[in-house]
């Protein structure tokens, strides 16, 4: 029985278990990473926006500067349920409230910058697990988004009774400021707008736009795609906040 079981231990020497790793990878990769990236079209009309699907109320649009751009910009068009001036408020989150409904992989939101200083903002952000996974997956082994990304922000805002407009730009982290975290990482690019009108005394008529790239190794475009879309759920969450806040007395 010695050579069977000699036999059978040398089938699982660790050159073997890799192969037969990367083999299964590739097969869950079809299982995981199409439903992920279902959505993630890729459309591409280079110089203008592209109507790419539709949600209730709402419309997502991207943009590609040139036909060798893997990640477009992107760009929703919604209506919420919240009062202009309320919505204005919440989307400017002067009080840093963000984590508490935004995202639930927002940890925290906080003013880096002086009182007398263009306003800058430190996200720290938790990447969820199968974000992790999909992005690995998708990179046969060969990327990570790591555990933690963060982003410094500068943010404007132009307003009134008519029209408002929120902008942020990516700023390089300083790094006395940087995360003390394993595996964090500054995220690359990261641009963008808010624009609001009011269409009635309830109806707030919003415009989001993301021009943003993880930081991160070797991460498959099409994960990044799909990641960037998440601004579709941004207006319900506004539109709940609205509500428990009115619940709280504050409106």
């Amino acid at each position: 029985m010695l050579p069977v079981i000699v036999s059978s231990c040398r089938r699982f020497t660790p050159d073997v278990v890799a192969r037969r790793t990367r083999m299964v990878a590739l097969g869950l990769i079809a299982c995981l990473i199409v439903p992920l990236t279902a959505n993630a079209k890729d459309d591409k009309k280079p110089g203008e926006w592209v109507l790419i699907d539709r949600r209730g109320a709402s419309r997502i649009y991207n943009f590609y500067e040139t036909a060798d751009d893997d990640v477009p910009k992107y760009k929703i068009e919604g209506l919420m349920r919240v009062p202009y001036d309320e919505a204005v408020d919440i989307i400017w989150d002067a009080d840093h409230e963000y984590p508490d409904f935004i995202s639930d992989w927002m940890i925290s939101a906080e003013r880096i910058s002086e009182p007398d200083q263009p306003r800058r903002d430190l996200y720290l952000y938790d990447v969820p697990k199968f974000a992790r996974i999909a992005a690995r997956l998708g990179s046969i082994f060969r990327g990570t988004l790591g555990r933690y990304q963060y982003t410094t922000l500068e943010l404007k805002k132009e307003s009134d009774k008519a029209l408002t407009r929120i902008t942020w730009t990516r700023f390089p982290t300083p790094d006395d400021h940087k995360p003390e975290r394993e595996k964090a990482y500054e995220v690359i690019r990261n641009n963008g707008y808010w624009e609001l009108k009011p269409l009635s005394d309830e109806v707030t008529r919003y415009t989001y736009m993301l021009d943003g790239y993880p930081g991160g190794e070797n991460v498959p475009p099409r994960i990044v795609r799909w990641g960037n879309q998440i601004g579709l759920g941004f207006g319900a969450a506004i539109e709940a906040r609205y509500r428990a806040l009115q619940e709280a007395g504050r409106y």
